[in-house]
């Protein structure tokens, strides 16, 4: 929820200055109980018309994490595929947590997703890519980084062996 309104004020940004700018020139406590009312009643209109249910997502003009995935082939550098892949959790994790605002999404909400993400994702080169961030960045990991790198490094392992399970 949190994010939702950050991502509207900001898409508002301009009216609120305007707002500020004329409330400021108010001297009357009427006059600026009067804006108030009106500027927040302008605000829930466009709450109303900019919900979950009308936007093609809340995340709209940033990448999804499958179009982040999907991207991790052109990054070199072993630290750098790990950020991609840092920042398709987070926006995994992000998604769960406006799902379910009320709990924190743990490894089971976490781990299916991230293997369905991965799924339809398919990005290329990743069994070479897990091999190459195991060989020579695994030792650096510490905190999310290392936690989002083994979750995606077991969902990959997982994937391999689906046919396998028939």
């Amino acid at each position: 929820m949190t994010i939702c309104v950050r991502l509207l004020l900001e898409s508002k940004e301009k009216k609120i200055q305007e707002f500020i700018q004329d409330f400021q020139k108010l001297t009357a406590a009427d006059d600026k109980t009067a804006r108030v009312e009106e500027f927040l009643q302008s605000l829930y209109g466009a709450m109303a018309q900019d919900s979950l249910a009308n936007t093609k997502g809340v995340f709209e003009g940033r990448p999804s994490a499958q179009a982040e995935i999907h991207t991790l082939s052109a990054y070199k550098t072993p630290r750098d595929k790990v950020q991609c892949i840092l920042r398709m959790c987070s926006t995994i994790m992000n998604l769960l947590s406006l799902a379910n605002e009320y709990s924190v999404p743990g490894a089971d909400d976490f781990v299916p997703v991230l293997v369905f993400v991965l799924i339809k994702a398919n990005p290329p080169c990743l069994l070479s890519t897990v091999q190459y961030i195991n060989n020579f960045y695994t030792n650096r990991l510490t905190g999310e980084e290392y936690y989002c790198c083994m979750q995606f490094t077991a969902a990959v392992k997982f994937i391999k062996t689906i046919d396998d399970r028939k």
